[in-house]
């Protein structure tokens, strides 16, 4: 079960999670802004072609549709990532607005899976969250119950071997 490993791998967690917040913050911010810049610079590549279809075209030599549509769809599949990634870190953003509350623990881990998704497959890790049809719950502030449930995630990551799946 990786809640009892991850009990055991405490010395891997901060010992008071209130206290680790900028670094949890930081960590995943820095991660979604790292998926942002991919995205970009993917769309900056595609743009790059669009360029390159155009010159040939003013140049006499006639647009292929196909190819156009190609990276027309490569460049709106980007803009939905972005906008993805957007809208979690936004989530993410105003969990630190958000006092004690009845924290959906379904909703809660996704979130914190969707936002460490990078983190976890620099480790060759894929976290996948099951939710239950009734929804645990916990009473505290959402930001720390993201950041209890990333640091229970990486504890049991750091045992585990490259290409398997937390879940």
């Amino acid at each position: 079960c990786w809640a009892a490993t991850a009990a055991r791998e405490r010395k891997t967690m901060t010992a008071d999670p209130r206290n680790a917040g900028p670094g949890y913050f930081g960590k995943m911010t820095a991660a979604m802004s790292h998926e942002l810049k991919n995205c970009l610079a993917i769309m900056n590549e595609n743009n790059g072609l669009i360029e390159d279809f155009t010159a040939l075209a003013l140049r006499g030599r006639p647009l292929d549709p196909d190819r156009l549509a190609q990276v027309s769809g490569r460049i709106d599949r980007q803009i939905k990532r972005a906008d993805g990634l957007l809208r979690q870190m936004n989530r993410f953003a105003h969990s630190t607005d958000r006092s004690e509350e009845l924290v959906d623990l379904n909703e809660a881990a996704a979130l914190a899976a969707d936002l460490g998704a990078r983190l976890a497959a620099n480790r060759q890790v894929e976290i996948r969250i099951e939710s239950s049809e009734t929804p645990p719950a916990l009473t505290l502030p959402y930001f720390q119950v993201l950041n209890l449930i990333w640091q229970t995630m990486e504890a049991v990551m750091t045992r585990m071997v490259p290409q398997t799946v937390l879940g």
